[in-house]
């Protein structure tokens, strides 16, 4: 080697020496798994639960699951064992009886407010950006008893305590995330076919006046990966990296994001702006891949606030149930 090849052969051997030293501490090492594999523990058993768009674990009700069905279905909540068992069906209604319409609802979430347990439908779903105001409706959680998984055909009706109708800040956007900041006082929602992704907020406001709100946007997400080669040579491929639903852990430290093909985890630390944790890169949580047929069109995830076991289902009749359990 020449004097020049020699010298070449330094350089590069200074920069292997400190450039790691400039990444952060997460790109040196592997970082252990969040998460055991998903597995599947249920499968949804009503006929009536064909399009599931979003799934919140019950606050009040000890291992219940609540559920809504996306647009051009009755506007109703279902409540399902962790397994699937249909348990009883809830049927929206305006304060003056009036039928609710289920325009396009596409995410459930959930809050207690002095001291009652409050459950948040999301009717955001705007697939062409079309809509001029979207609605978060607020029922209180119904109770099914002590025994909620041994409970048969609860049926009834419900509500809607509170309406909020909202536009966004700079017009027309489709979102399918929606989760509850209870920590700052505010409701989230994630677009869907923005590029990146941006997280709006609105204030969590429990009036009766007919006021039109305005989510306003606060942080975007640059850095859910987007859908690699093979992914964009299968059908709808291109949409893998989309996200369909999110919820957040019940202490308010944990974000997660689902997209078509996998997870996506967010950790806040106290005194975090939502800016600032979703400009780092988050841990990925893998699921079923779709190509293997389960879990094709994944729309609905949520943490148990007990156990912080993530689950999730797809929107099919008799899709399944996939939990995932943190690792030890």
């Amino acid at each position: 080697m020449n004097r020049n090849g020699r010298a070449i052969a330094g350089a590069l051997l200074i920069l292997l020496v400190i450039v790691p030293a400039w990444l952060p501490a997460r790109s040196l090492a592997l970082e252990p798994a969040l998460f055991k594999d998903a597995v599947r523990t249920g499968t949804i058993s009503s006929p009536d639960i064909t399009e599931t768009s979003g799934i919140f674990a019950s606050r009040t009700n000890k291992s219940v699951l609540w559920v809504v069905n996306d647009s051009g279905n009755p506007a109703a909540l279902y409540a399902l064992t962790y397994r699937g068992k249909h348990l009883g069906t809830f049927f929206l209604k305006e304060k003056d009886g009036r039928a609710v319409k289920n325009t396009d609802w596409e995410d459930l979430s959930g809050f207690e407010y002095r001291g009652e347990h409050f459950l948040v439908i999301a009717d955001v779903g705007d697939n062409r950006a079309r809509r001029r105001f979207c609605s978060l409706l607020i029922v209180r959680e119904p109770s099914l008893g002590q025994d909620a998984a041994a409970a048969d055909g609860a049926d009834g009706t419900l509500a809607v305590r509170w309406q909020m109708r909202f536009q966004y800040e700079n017009g027309p956007r489709d979102c399918e995330s929606v989760a509850v900041d209870i920590r700052s006082k505010k409701i989230l929602l994630l677009s869907k076919r923005t590029r990146p992704p941006v997280l709006y907020e609105l204030p969590l406001a429990l009036s009766t006046r007919d006021t039109l709100y305005t989510a306003r946007p606060v942080a975007e997400i640059t850095t859910i990966p987007p859908p690699t080669a093979l992914d964009l040579k299968k059908k709808y491929g291109r949409y893998r990296s989309r996200p369909t639903s999110m919820d957040l852990s019940a202490d308010g430290r944990s974000l997660v994001v689902l997209t078509y093909k996998d997870a996506y985890l967010f950790r806040r630390d106290t005194g975090l702006t939502w800016q600032t944790v979703l400009a780092d890169p988050p841990r990925v949580i893998r699921l079923p891949h779709p190509d293997t047929g389960e879990l094709v069109q994944r729309e609905a995830v949520c943490f148990d606030p007990g156990t912080g076991r993530l689950i999730v289902t797809s929107e099919k009749p008799s899709a399944p149930i996939y939990t995932l359990s943190p690792a030890d």
